[in-house]
């Protein structure tokens, strides 16, 4: 399954890229779904609560440099982004964004969009599950999963403590973390995604970490949350 996202401020356009993205997507993948927005207020909605693998992108979306928003907003998405425009040398800020295509409207061909859907592909397939992108002090970081105690919020960043006792931090979402994440990390609190591989010990009220950081469990939430630590636990068995 490829899940595509087309988001351009032209609904003529919008709909004759559509049709031709449709067309030319399922000589890439058979299963495939594509929705489209307006606007990059419905693109960051978007994004950020659903699966997007593939984002068609128009740079200029209501006279706003969709690159430079991009840089500024989504800069650790793990989307795919295919740019498009009309006007070439608005493509100056590209460079500052992991894309992995670009494409001039008025020279747009099925083959070009169908070059740019396998390039996105390659790069979505390249990737390991084992790894997450996050951005910090202003550069990507790959952070391998299987190093990471736990996340914890820490107002407008999440912080990354790794088991070697050193932390990351990162301009990120909790969110965005838990979208990211493997399925042995558990959100047992509003401020924390703990990784249950490392829980020395499971208390009344809390997890204890490996490296004996205490992570308080909400009472409401106590029972659904050990069952949720309990069943990884079985899985791994």
């Amino acid at each position: 399954m490829i899940r595509i996202c087309l988001c351009d401020d032209d609904p003529i356009w919008v709909d004759m890229m559509k049709t031709r993205i449709e067309k030319n997507v399922v000589n890439i993948d058979r299963d495939f779904e594509i929705c489209v927005c307006s606007s990059l207020e419905k693109l960051e909605g978007v994004i950020t609560t659903r699966k997007i693998d593939v984002l068609f992108l128009d740079i200029v979306l209501e006279d706003v440099n969709s690159a430079d928003w991009l840089a500024e907003n989504l800069e650790d998405s793990d989307v795919e982004v295919i740019f498009m425009t009309a006007f070439p040398e608005e493509a100056y800020s590209i460079s500052e964004v992991d894309h992995a295509y670009f494409l001039v409207k008025s020279r747009i061909t099925d083959e070009m969009i169908e070059k740019s859907l396998n390039r996105a592909k390659e790069r979505i397939e390249n990737k390991s599950e084992s790894f997450g992108v996050f951005r910090v002090n202003g550069k990507k970081l790959s952070v391998n999963f299987a190093d990471v105690l736990c996340f914890e919020s820490d107002d407008n960043y999440v912080r990354i403590h790794l088991k070697d006792g050193t932390t990351l931090d990162s301009r990120t979402t909790m969110s965005n973390c838990s979208r990211k994440t493997p399925d042995c990390f558990l959100r047992c609190h509003r401020s924390f995604l703990i990784n249950m591989n490392y829980v020395k010990e499971v208390r009344y009220s809390c997890f204890v970490l490996s490296n004996s950081t205490v992570v308080q469990i909400p009472p409401k939430k106590y029972a659904q949350t050990v069952e949720a630590y309990e069943k990884y636990i079985k899985s791994t068995v």
